[in-house]
């Protein structure tokens, strides 16, 4: 008898470890929004963003942290902060408004080719990093790589 639950204990932490590489990855949807915030005077501006993710899963997510690189014209702009946990529920989709900080060493690199893109209103935004989540019981960092073409106008 003692065996047997030693054996479904270690049957049952197999599972578990072996369950997390099962976990599909939050999905970046679209970018529903990008447009130029508030100016942080000396050291930048801010840009708001509204984004819509997915989560495939059967089970809800909490997002509780991000690493995500925001790249224009193949230039690097600055990061993507999530200004506060995201909680996407099980095979929902989620809106919610995050921001870049875009420092002003940042928009002199980029330069007058990012800046034109901008007054013409299209521009090619790509994310890529990672994001840290929270579901069940379990941590995952799950990478992104998201590239969408969109208006400003």
């Amino acid at each position: 008898m003692k065996s047997f639950i030693i054996v479904l204990i270690a049957a049952f932490i197999v599972v578990i470890l072996s369950g997390c590489s099962f976990v599909k990855s939050v999905e970046f949807k679209s970018i529903n929004s990008f447009k130029v915030g508030e100016n942080l005077g000396s050291k930048g501006v801010v840009i708001a963003t509204n984004l819509t993710l997915y989560n495939p899963n059967g089970f809800k997510f909490k997002i509780n942290s991000a690493d995500i690189d925001v790249t224009t014209e193949g230039i690097n702009i600055g990061k993507l902060q999530i200004p506060e946990e995201v909680i996407i529920n099980s095979k929902e989709e989620f809106s919610g408004d995050f921001i870049i900080e875009i420092s002003f060493t940042q928009l002199l690199f980029a330069g007058k080719k990012v800046i034109s893109k901008f007054k013409a209103g299209n521009i090619e935004i790509q994310l890529s990093g990672s994001i840290d989540a929270d579901f069940l019981w379990m941590n995952k960092k799950f990478d992104v790589d998201h590239y969408e073409k969109i208006s400003l106008n």
